[in-house]
């Protein structure tokens, strides 16, 4: 199970948690005199972007993830 998997199983029912992507492009390459391919590929290899108000809840549920090697993001308590 890949990182994003785990971010939206673990955070599927919290309330606080909008979403989780991965951002992706289309690139269309040449490939022969007349044929054109159209690839999706991911904008940042190995980053999963969150859309959520990380609290004390949330930030547990993520930094215990067994794919997650680091992450960007403070909690900020009332």
């Amino acid at each position: 199970m890949g990182l994003l998997a785990q971010c939206r199983h673990v955070c599927q029912d919290h309330p606080d948690v909008d979403r989780f992507i991965v951002p992706t492009m289309k690139v269309t390459r040449s490939h022969g005199a007349h044929r054109m391919i159209t690839e999706t590929k991911v904008k940042y290899p190995g980053y999963v972007f969150g859309k959520l108000r990380l609290c004390e809840d949330v930030y547990e549920r993520i930094q215990t993830l067994p794919a997650l090697r680091s992450w960007m993001g403070s909690v900020r308590y009332k």
